[in-house]
C-alpha cells in the first residue's frame, strides 16, 4: 500500500515522435538506453499531467505521486520514437524494495532474448521518509517488461548498512535514512541509479549514485554475480570520487561507455548542487559533466582539453545517456530531457540527440523539439 498520491498510467500514445518527445499525457525525466538490431531502447522516468480526477499534476511536485518507468524506441538514431508504453511501476512484493515507487536505473541487453534490467526502489517509510532508496535487478526475456520482479533489492541502505559504511560510503544516522530533510547539512539519501556494464562472461559491474561525505557526490561501483534468476554483489568497490567533486553535492545518473578503438572510458554524469528539497530553481545548478579514463575505476579527468567537465551547449539538459552506436573516441552522442527548469514548453521533455566532439566549444546544433501524428 502506497501513501503516493493516485495517477494515472496513459496508455501508449499513437504519435510518433520526431526530435525529441514532447508526450502530450506525460511528463518524462532522467534517461537510460539499451540497442539491440538497430533499435534504439528507451527509458525514463515518467508521470502522467493529470491525476485521477483529471487535475493538472505541477512537474515540481512530482514527487508527491508513484511514477513508471517508460519505454519508446527508434529505429533511425533518436530521430522518430515510438512510445511502447509502462515497462515498470511500483509492486508490493517481496520485503517491499520498490513498493512506494520506482526511479532511475539501466538496462543491459546481452542478447535479443536476455536483458538485464536495474532500477531505483523506494521503500515505504513513512511522511517522513519518503527517499528510502534501494538498488534493484532484475531479469527480462525482452526488454518490453521485467519478466522476473525482484523479491529484494540487489542493495539497501538499511539492510546493508554496516557494509555499505565499511566500504567508504557515507550513509547518516540508521533513523534518518531516506528522511525528507536530507542528511547532515547535505541532500537527501543518494543510493540510486543503476547502470549496468558487462563483465566476464559471469559477472556485472554496476554503477550507481553515492556519497562519500554529506555533500560529497560520489560514483558507488559493485561487482554482481548472477544466479538463476537472482543477483548478488560480489564485492562492493570503494567509492569512486571525480576530480571535481567539490562543485556539486550529488553525481546522479551515471552512464558508462567504453572507446573500444582508443582503449577509453567515458563517464557521463548529472550534476546537482542542491542541499535540501526546498531550495528555489534559482539556487539550484544542473549540469551534464564528462570524464575519460583508461579504466571504469579512474582515474577519471575531464574528457575536454580543459579541467572544467562541464558539456558545454547542454543547458537545461540533465539525466542523459549515451547513444552507444554513434560515440567514437573523438566525439559522443547524447539523448536527454530538459529539466523542470526549462522553459515552460519544453520541461520535462526529451531533446534531440545532441553530437558533441570532444573537446570542442560546442556541440552540433539541434532542431527545435516537435512531434508529428501518423
Amino acid at each position: 500500500m502506497t501513501l503516493q498520491k493516485p495517477v494515472p498510467v496513459p496508455p501508449p500514445s499513437s504519435l510518433l515522435f520526431e526530435n525529441g518527445i514532447s508526450h502530450p499525457d506525460l511528463w518524462l525525466w532522467d534517461s537510460w538506453t539499451a540497442e539491440t538490431g538497430g533499435t534504439t531502447h528507451l527509458y525514463c522516468l515518467a508521470l502522467s499531467r493529470k491525476d485521477a480526477a483529471g487535475n493538472p499534476v505541477l512537474a515540481e511536485e512530482r514527487n508527491d505521486y508513484a511514477f513508471h518507468i517508460r519505454h519508446f524506441s527508434s529505429r533511425d538514431a533518436g530521430r522518430i520514437w515510438q512510445d511502447h508504453g509502462a515497462y515498470l511501476s511500483p509492486h508490493t512484493i517481496g520485503d517491499g524494495a520498490f513498493a512506494r515507487n520506482v526511479w532511475s536505473g539501466g538496462m543491459l541487453a546481452r542478447s535479443e532474448d536476455d536483458w538485464v534490467c536495474g532500477f531505483t526502489g523506494l521503500r515505504e517509510a513513512g511522511t517522513d521518509k519518503p527517499f528510502l532508496q534501494t538498488i534493484c535487478l532484475g531479469h527480462s526475456r525482452s526488454g518490453i517488461r521485467l519478466d522476473t520482479l525482484p523479491e529484494t533489492a540487489l542493495s539497501c541502505p538499511v539492510r546493508d548498512y554496516d557494509r555499505i559504511r565499511s566500504a567508504g560510503y557515507y550513509l547518516p544516522a540508521k533513523d534518518m535514512l531516506g528522511h525528507k530533510d536530507g542528511e547532515e547539512g547535505g541532500p537527501i539519501l543518494a543510493w540510486r541509479d543503476p547502470f549496468i556494464v558487462a563483465g566476464d562472461a559471469e559477472t556485472l559491474e554496476v554503477f550507481w549514485s553515492a556519497k562519500a561525505a554529506p555533500a560529497q557526490g560520489a560514483v558507488a561501483h559493485a561487482t554482481v554475480r548472477q544466479k538463476g534468476g537472482s543477483f548478488q554483489i560480489e564485492g562492493l568497490h570503494p567509492p569512486i570520487l571525480l576530480p571535481d567533486t567539490e562543485a556539486f553535492t550529488q553525481a546522479e545518473v551515471p552512464k558508462l561507455h567504453y572507446d573500444q578503438k582508443s582503449s577509453t572510458w567515458f563517464m557521463l554524469i548529472s550534476a546537482c548542487d542542491r542541499i535540501n528539497e526546498s531550495q528555489p530553481a534559482e539556487d539550484v545548478t544542473k549540469v551534464l559533466r564528462l570524464y575519460k579514463s583508461s579504466s571504469m575505476r579512474g582515474p577519471w579527468v575531464s574528457a575536454f582539453e580543459r579541467d572544467d567537465s562541464i558539456i558545454p551547449g547542454t543547458e537545461h539538459l540533465f539525466g542523459a545517456s549515451f547513444l552507444q552506436s554513434a560515440c567514437s573516441s573523438d566525439s559522443v552522442t547524447l539523448l536527454a530531457p530538459y529539466t523542470e527548469y526549462a522553459s515552460p514548453g519544453s520541461q520535462l521533455t526529451f531533446a534531440p540527440p545532441v553530437s558533441l566532439k570532444i573537446g570542442a566549444a560546442r556541440p552540433a546544433a539541434r532542431e527545435a523539439t516537435q512531434q508529428t501524428s501518423h
